[in-house]
This record gives structure tokens, C-alpha cells and sequence, in this order.
């Protein structure tokens, strides 16, 4: 048999045909007298193989739709039983979306008419045309698409589990109402058959089709359909599946049904399917429709209901994707305000501090209570900018429990948890870091693993060149941080030599001796020596180093940062040029060489004002030095003890501290001086900011302080511990005697703006001057490095000295990038 469609209609509809019939149902109804029940309204329009008309409906007092037989479709028993069909599906089938049916009769001349719920609305067809067209795709009308083609998906269902098949399933045949509800239309092809389980719905007789015999829209039939072979669930499967392949692209499977009809006899399915591509994201659908509409019936969904429930899970997906977007908006919004809350936080802070710098630390409490104001600001905003992220933190787990594949939210996690770990190793917190680490890596989609997993380089060069290099990992034995073994990194200049993350010792092996410094490597982090990053990186040899003498590279530190030591800095970062500092501090035996060369010179009043005295409570003094023909020695103090050559010098001034300083640069040609705070801490801690100068374990013998003896706590060598060494060289900075300062003590000490710290060796003597390091009557708290103490000029204290310092601005920076 041969088919000859009678449209080649390329849009999103074909006519309904059966290849001999189309013709007769192109009549139109002649005037007819209705039911006195009923009282013309005027026609609706067509639908199917009948003129839909709205009616009143006198007993009732409502408006129903009409639906009355043409006298064409009446003259042809195909027809006419094609239009019982549909009115014996729609009373016989009870399901929300399929239309009502009310009443039903016949006209004298035979023609049959059946009356149903008027229903308001557009058709699918110019639903989905209009959606495509709309420009700009709206998720709420495609998710209003696809939630009624789950529902016509679940009508088909309840159909095929009568024992009904629909056999003309096409977006024109979709009704979307006004009042959101969606049904499907014109049943008159409907064909019973023997379902599963359950009882058929009685159908009128079929009509004993001719072999081989089509009917349906050839776009959206079933290859099994177009070739006249038996129908069955599947074949309405197929037809669901291109009216989701239409709602996703805004196109029929096929271009016309000439196209549709030769590609379904030979078997293939639509070709163009791959190249429509879903709207908004719904690529998993795209699957969803290769399978409903796959060429073998087997290999298709096994029912309706299952397709219908594939685009509802899909639908449940995007409205969970879609909540979680929103969470991800709101941490966003959190996270914004946390930063703002942040910075306004620390402004207070900045503010508080430098107002109560300005005032004497025994000023008036009124005094004090502007810059506590704003103190209180300062705390109130930090709660509310940490309270900002935690919501933040857990909207973004909301998201992820929503959607856990939504990218979005485990990207800012793995923002939010790098940053915190950046914290964390920025403060030292070893314990913060690691669970910052590993919450960082669950939610790392790979952008972050170069720099959680990479290591660090290294560029020098020195004058001359050719100089040995090698570096030694910093390693924790024993509970200190020692060199490992030395390694290699070439011969400079070095460019970018590969040097793992963390702690290292670098040594440049000179020809009359090495120098060594520790770098401090971090994650990805490119260490240049240099002097600017313009210029060459050029390394020379620090200018004649005495054999205490500790040298300090330049670069930046970050000071402070320790909760556990006592008024200790808040995290400031610095760039600090390079310094040499004495490896122990001042001892008697080189202050009385102060006091006799002053003596010698004829200064003998001001040796008196400089020499060690105890305070008395009276306020008198004791000198606890003895002048004996010219020359000063040790006497004993009040306790009868006489003070040994080798142990620091105390009961100084800062006067005389300083005087000291002038002295002794005066004898070596050398600018010595007293060491800024800031220089002290990071002589003491190096470049990993470690709480201890041996590293992060605390251990009372291995420096002078209440708890190291058995015995009353003492004064003792500046020799005695070793093991009170810092990374650069320097001892005695935990225990023993604390070191005076040349900077006066403010809160907040120096604040960080990127430039060099600013190091004044004549800054005056002002009414409290900074002083920092252990001492052996103090508690483990307070001799942690970055603790800070501050005393009077006039205050002389058996547990404060002091130590050399000075600049060496001929060598080089050091800067990380």
C-alpha cells in the first residue's frame, strides 16, 4: 500500500490522517437545533473529527464545551466511530488530565454530539512555540513544560494500564490551562488491547482495518506506526519522547511528513536529534528522549508512568538546583558582608589603638573611654562579621545537600576553607591548618591541588658569582627544629631552583667561611633574594661579622599573631631590612669595661649614673658595683651574691642602655644600637613565626626561666643554655634576662603598610619603652618571643638587659613572590 500524505506541512503539526479520509473532514457543521437542556453560545472552534461549541447549561446553570460530529465525519463509519472512541475514552478514563465528559446524545439526523468541562488555555504546540521564541529562557516556563508533559506522561499511563492506547500523542493534542492544570486532547484514535493486569476499558467495535493500513501524525509516530505493524504501549512512548525532544528545542522530530514517513519506513529514527540541544541545562534529558524514542520498541522506557517519572526527577533536580543557587546567593551576600565587617572592625581597632598610644597608660579612665568605645565596636563587628560566615559556611552545605554537584557552592567552600588554611599557617596553628587542609581537599575540584600539593623555588645571585649553595630542611627531632641534611641547589646565580614547602636553612659557601639564614618556603611560593624586583637578584657577603655577631636577612615578617603569649602584637606583616644582632646580650664583664673606659676619660660622675643599682623602696639606690681606684668590679648584691663576668649585665637604665650602644659603636666603627621590637621578635622566631626559638614545643630546661632548676630560680651564663638558640643564631631570647628595646611601647606597636620598617637610632627615650624576651623569674606564658613587657626610663630590674643591635644597609632584600 502506498501512503500519500495530503500536507507537507513543515511546522510543528501535521494533520491527522488515514491516507483516504482527510478530505471529508475539512466540511464544515451546517445549522443545528440543540437539546432544549442547552443554549448556543457560539463555536469554540475544531477539534478532531467535530465542531467544539460553548453551551449554557440550563439545568446546571454552567458553561460546557460542545463537542458536536461534522455531517462529513457522521457519512463515514471510520469517522464516526473514531468520534465515539473519543467520547467513550473521556467518560471511561477518570484522571486529572483528561477533559471530563458530561453528557452525550444525538442529533435526528444522526449525528452524535457529547458535552465536557470548558477548559481555558493555549495548546502545546503554541505553548512551546511561544516558550522558544520568547528569546531569553525563562525556568519557570519550561519547568511549568515539562512538569504537564509528567503529567500527560502519567494519563498515558492510567490509558495503557486500561488497556488504551492513544496513538496520536503530538503537542497539538496538549491542552495548558489558564489555571496551570495541562490535558491531553482527541482520543478518537484510541485503540484497546489486552493490558497485563487489570480490566480494559470496553471500547465501541473496532473497525477490522485494512492490512498494512497508517494512521496518525506521520511526524510524531513510531517506526512500528508509520510501518502499519501493531501498536503497543511503546508506540505512545515514542510519540512522548518527540513531544519532549520538542519542548526542549522547539522542533518536531521530523521537518515535514514526508521526511518523517521515509526515514520511519526504512527504520531510522530522527537525525537531527543530536543536534537540538536542551534549554537551561537539561542535558540529562537529552537522554531521557534518545531513549523513549529509540528505533527498537524494547529498548524504550517500559512505561509511561516510568518516563514521566525520569523528566519528575529531573524536575525535582532543577527545583533542588535551583533552592541551592539560592543559598549559594545568599552565602555570597554573608561573605560580603563578613569582609565589610572585617574591615570595619579593624579600622575601630586601628583607631582605638593609636588614641590610647596617645595617652599615658596611667591616664584618667575618662580619658580612655572614647577609644574603649570604639574597642567595643571593633569586637561587636568581628562577632557580626563571624557570625556572617558561619551563615555563609552553612548555606553552602544547604547547597551542596540540595544539589551536591552544584560547583558553585564547593567552589566557595574551597575559597572559604583556603583562605582559613592561609590563616592557619599564617598564625602557626598547626591543628587549625590541618582540618582547614582537609576540608579544602573534600571540596577541591582540582583548581586548588597545584597550590595545596606544590612546592616552592628559590632565585639568588651573588657578587661574584660562582658562590656553593646548599639547603638543609628545618626538621622537628626531638621536639626542636634542627637542619636535616644539606642538599645541594647549584652553583649562582640560581634561577627558580625547586625547594620544597615549609622551613629550610640556605647556606652560601664563601671562600673564607659560610653564611646561613633560614627561608621559609610556602605553597608555591617563589622566594627571589634580590634587591628589588627590577634589578638583579644580587647577594654579597655581610660586611665583616664578629664571631657573636647574628645576621637577620631583610624581607617580610609576620609579627605578633600568638593568643598565648601576653599582650603580644596583633598579626602584623613588615618588611624589615637586614640587621645583625648579638648572639647574647651584654655581660657584666663588657659593661664594666663601659664603666672604666668612662672612667679613664674622666667621666667618672656619669660612670656612677650608669653602673647597676638596686632600687629601694624609699626610693634610694644601691649601686651593686663596686669603684676601686679607677676601675669597677663586681660587689654583692642584696642577697650577698657577687654577679659572675659571664652573666648579662641588669639593673640598667634605658639611658644607660643606650649609652652603652654609643660606646661600644664608637670603639668598633659600627653602628650598634639597641634592636626595634619587631627586629627582636623576628630574630627570635625567623621567617615561620615559630612561638619558640627551637620551634613549636615548649621545654623549661631548655632555657633560664621559674620552672628549669630544681632549685630557686638564678641568674646564670649568657652560655649556659645552647639550647635557648633561635633559628638565626641568637640565644638567651627565652630565658635568662629580658632585652631592652629602642622603640617606645604602644599598643599596637608599628602597623604594617607593605614599606620597610623604620628603624630611628635616635628616637627620644619616651615614658614607656618596649622590652621583650623570658627571663628567669618568669612563667612559661610570658616567655614566649612575642610577648610583650614595657618599662619606665627610670626603671632599673634584676630580670631586664640588653644586646647590640645593628642595621646592615649594604646587604640585600629579600623578597617572595
Amino acid at each position: 500500500m502506498s501512503w500519500k500524505p495530503l500536507s507537507t506541512d513543515a511546522g510543528m503539526d501535521a494533520p491527522t490522517v488515514d491516507g483516504r479520509i482527510d478530505r471529508a473532514l475539512r466540511g464544515t457543521s451546517e445549522s443545528i437545533s440543540l437539546p432544549a437542556r442547552y443554549e448556543d453560545r457560539g463555536s469554540i472552534g475544531r477539534g478532531g473529527m467535530g465542531e467544539v461549541r460553548r453551551v449554557h447549561d440550563r439545568h446546571l446553570s454552567r458553561e460546557v464545551a460542545m463537542k458536536v460530529m461534522l455531517p462529513l465525519t457522521a457519512a463515514r463509519p471510520t469517522l464516526r466511530r473514531r468520534f465515539l472512541t473519543e467520547a467513550w475514552v473521556q467518560a471511561g478514563l477518570a484522571h486529572p488530565a483528561i477533559v471530563p465528559l458530561h453528557d452525550r446524545g444525538a442529533f435526528p439526523d444522526g449525528r452524535q454530539w457529547f458535552t465536557m468541562r470548558e477548559v481555558h488555555g493555549r495548546s502545546g504546540r503554541s505553548t512551546i512555540e511561544a516558550f522558544h521564541k520568547a528569546g531569553a529562557v525563562s525556568p519557570t516556563d519550561l519547568r511549568r513544560l515539562l512538569e504537564g508533559f509528567a503529567t500527560v506522561c502519567r494519563a498515558v499511563d492510567f490509558a495503557h494500564r486500561r488497556g488504551v492506547l492513544h496513538r496520536d500523542l503530538k503537542p497539538e493534542n496538549l491542552l495548558f490551562a489558564h489555571d496551570h492544570s495541562v490535558y491531553l486532547l482527541d482520543w478518537g484514535l484510541a485503540l484497546s488491547f489486552e493490558p497485563d493486569s487489570g480490566e480494559a476499558l470496553a471500547l465501541p467495535e473496532p473497525e477490522v482495518e485494512e492490512q498494512g493500513r497508517v494512521v496518525g501524525t506521520p511526524q510524531w509516530m513510531a517506526p512500528e506506526q508509520a510501518q502499519g505493524a501493531t501498536c503497543s504501549p511503546a508506540t505512545d512512548i515514542w510519540a512522548l519522547g518527540g513531544v519532549l525532544r520538542a519542548i526542549l528545542s522547539g522542533r518536531p522530530p521530523y521537518r515535514s511528513a514526508k521526511i518523517a514517513f521515509e526515514s520511519l519506513r526504512s527504520g531510522v529514527g530522527p537525525r537531527s536529534l543530536a543536534s537540538a540541544p536542551p534549554v537551561y541545562g537539561a542535558d540529562a534529558l537529552l537522554e531521557t528522549v534518545r531513549r523513549a524514542m529509540s528505533v527498537s520498541a524494547d529498548d524504550r522506557h517500559p512505561t509511561a508512568g516510568a518516563l514521566g517519572d525520569e523528566v519528575q526527577e529531573w524536575l525535582d533536580g532543577a527545583k533542588r538546583r535551583r533552592r541551592a543557587r539560592e543559598l549559594v546567593n545568599r552565602a555570597l551576600a554573608d561573605q560580603s558582608r563578613c569582609e565589610m565587617l572585617r574591615s570595619e572592625a579593624e579600622r575601630s581597632r586601628v583607631r582605638a589603638a593609636h588614641a590610647l598610644a596617645a595617652l599615658d597608660p596611667n591616664a584618667p579612665v575618662e580619658d580612655k573611654q572614647a577609644a574603649w568605645a570604639l574597642e567595643d565596636v571593633a569586637s561587636r563587628d568581628a562577632r557580626r562579621a563571624a557570625s556572617a560566615e558561619a551563615k555563609a559556611e552553612r548555606a553552602l552545605y544547604g547547597a551542596l545537600q540540595l544539589a551536591p554537584g552544584l560547583q558553585t557552592a564547593r567552589e566557595h567552600l574551597a575559597l572559604l576553607y583556603r583562605r582559613r588554611l592561609e590563616e592557619a599557617e599564617a598564625r602557626g596553628d598547626q591543628e587549625g591548618a590541618t582540618r582547614a587542609e582537609v576540608l579544602l581537599r573534600t571540596h577541591d575540584d582540582g583548581e586548588h591541588a597545584a597550590w595545596l600539593d606544590g612546592d616552592g623555588a628559590i632565585s639568588l645571585a651573588t657578587e661574584p658569582p660562582g658562590v656553593r649553595v646548599t639547603a638543609a630542611p628545618l626538621l622537628e627531632m626531638g621536639r626542636r627544629l634542627v637542619p636535616g641534611g644539606d642538599a645541594p641547589l647549584g652553583t649562582s646565580p640560581l634561577r627558580e631552583a625547586a625547594l620544597g614547602r615549609g622551613g629550610h636553612v640556605v647556606t652560601l659557601h664563601w671562600n673564607d667561611g659560610p653564611t646561613s639564614f633560614p627561608v621559609q618556603v610556602g605553597r608555591q611560593q617563589h622566594v627571589v633574594l634580590g634587591a628589588d624586583a627590577d634589578s638583579s637578584p644580587v647577594l654579597v657577603r655581610p660586611d665583616a661579622l664578629g664571631p657573636d655577631d647574628c645576621w637577620v636577612p631583610p624581607g617580610p615578617f609576620l609579627s605578633g599573631g600568638d593568643p598565648e603569649a601576653p599582650d603580644a602584637l596583633p598579626a602584623l606583616e613588615l618588611w624589615l631590612d637586614g640587621f645583625v644582632l648579638r648572639r647574647h646580650p651584654v655581660t657584666v664583664a663588657e659593661y664594666i669595661a663601659f664603666l672604666d673606659d668612662l672612667e679613664a676619660t674622666g667621666r667618672g660622675d656619669e660612670a656612677w649614673e650608669r653602673a647597676p643599682k638596686l632600687q629601694a623602696a624609699a626610693g634610694e639606690v644601691k649601686p651593686v658595683f663596686e669603684r676601686e681606684g679607677g676601675c669597677w668590679r663586681p660587689g654583692p648584691d642584696a642577697k650577698g651574691t657577687v654577679w659572675e663576668p659571664d652573666w648579662p649585665v641588669t639593673l640598667v637604665d634605658v639611658a644607660s642602655a643606650r649609652a652603652f650602644c654609643v660606646w661600644q659603636a664608637t670603639r668598633d666603627g659600627l653602628p650598634w644600637r639597641l634592636p626595634h621590637e619587631q627586629e627582636w621578635e623576628k630574630a627570635a622566631r625567623g621567617p615561620d613565626r615559630r612561638p619558640w626559638p627551637w620551634g613549636s614545643h615548649f621545654e623549661p630546661t631548655w632555657t633560664n626561666m621559674l620552672a628549669s632548676r630544681g632549685g630557686p630560680p638564678r641568674i646564670e651564663s649568657v652560655a649556659a643554655r645552647p639550647t635557648d638558640r633561635s633559628p638565626y643564631g641568637v640565644e638567651g631570647l627565652a630565658g635568662n634576662v629580658k632585652d631592652i628595646c629602642l622603640n617606645p611601647w604602644t599598643r599596637d606597636g608599628e602597623r604594617g603598610t607593605g614599606g620597610p620598617l623604620v628603624v630611628d637610632p635616635s628616637v627620644p627615650i619616651a615614658p614607656w619603652t618596649a622590652v621583650r624576651g623570658g627571663a628567669w623569674t618568669a612563667t612559661a606564658p610570658f616567655c614566649r618571643p612575642a610577648a610583650r613587657l614595657a618599662v619606665r626610663p627610670t626603671d632599673r630590674l634584676v630580670s631586664v638587659g640588653f644586646r647590640l643591635a645593628r642595621s646592615a644597609p649594604s646587604l640585600p632584600s629579600l623578597r617572595m613572590r
